[in-house]
């Protein structure tokens, strides 16, 4: 990303993404990147997902209460599906 010369702050939210704690500078973007992807993940049809926890300070970081994940989730998928009907109505049909 640096031989791209991308902005500092996308690269640092992209580095630490994984483990958003750990970032010096930028740690909201990167707290907010972490808890996408997890919201991705468990919304992901394909994919099995088990429980998992999350560390409150990420929740603290964003300023949002841990308690809304299974919402947003659930929020997420029916959003996503209702994208897919657009998008491929006689395919998602089928399924």
């Amino acid at each position: 990303m640096h031989t791209w010369d991308l902005p500092e702050g996308l690269q640092q939210t992209t580095l630490h993404h994984v483990d958003p704690l750990n970032a010096e500078q930028y740690m909201l973007e990167a707290s907010i990147v972490h808890i996408a992807k997890q919201v991705s993940r468990m919304t992901d049809q394909d994919q099995v997902t088990d429980a998992f926890v999350m560390d409150d300070q990420i929740w603290q970081v964003v300023g949002l209460d841990s308690g809304i994940f299974d919402s947003v989730c659930d929020e997420t998928q029916r959003k996503t599906a209702q994208a897919l009907d657009l998008l491929f109505p006689r395919t998602r049909q089928s399924a």
